[in-house]
């Protein structure tokens, strides 16, 4: 049985992601119902505001609160330098709500990653090794990812490798939702890492 909240943020990401399903449940392009947060009766939001209003509201809680340069976690399967994915939609509109915070979409993997065989999951060394960075300048300021969802911390863990190769030191990653259903077994042990 989904608890609400669960069933929200589930619809919600769903959203985002552009998947039907969650139109199903009145997250299309309206309003949200209670329990993320929306004010809904007094001006509705669409996913893509609410889900940068939190994410904001979020990295400002985590001491960022003088700006920093976001940069999104695409998808494996995003392989054109510039291509719209999730994170980059949120990354841009949060940028658009505060100007202190620099969306940088600079990541794209060279090739669709596949899942392992044995784990069906896409390991961190698969995803290093094929991740690519677009030519953008040096960011000029705190640098912090961010992933729409994380299973396994795979993408995250690639990322911070391949851009700590480059000289870019990243401080902190936001990610707006967790698998929970259909995750790995070791799902919920995951480490909070100290980047």
């Amino acid at each position: 049985m989904w608890r609400d909240v669960d069933l929200e943020a589930r619809n919600l990401v769903g959203a985002l992601k552009q998947l039907g399903f969650a139109q199903d449940y009145g997250y299309a392009m309206t309003g949200f119902g209670i329990g993320l947060g929306s004010n809904a009766a007094s001006r509705p939001e669409t996913p893509l505001m609410l889900a940068s209003r939190l994410m904001l509201r979020a990295i400002k809680a985590a001491g960022y609160d003088q700006g920093a340069a976001i940069i999104p976690i695409p998808s494996s399967t995003h392989t054109r330098p510039g291509s719209d994915f999730v994170g980059g939609r949120i990354a841009r509109s949060i940028e658009l709500r505060d100007p202190n915070y620099m969306a940088l979409p600079m990541l794209h993997f060279s090739r669709v990653v596949p899942a392992s065989s044995a784990s069906r999951r896409r390991t961190e060394t698969a995803l290093r090794v094929n991740l690519r960075a677009a030519d953008m300048p040096m960011p000029p300021r705190r640098v912090v990812l961010l992933d729409d969802v994380m299973t396994t911390g795979a993408h995250i863990r690639a990322a911070v490798s391949f851009l700590a190769q480059r000289g870019i030191r990243v401080e902190d990653c936001f990610v707006f939702a967790r698998q929970a259903v259909n995750c790995p077994e070791n799902m919920f042990k995951v480490p909070v890492l100290e980047l």
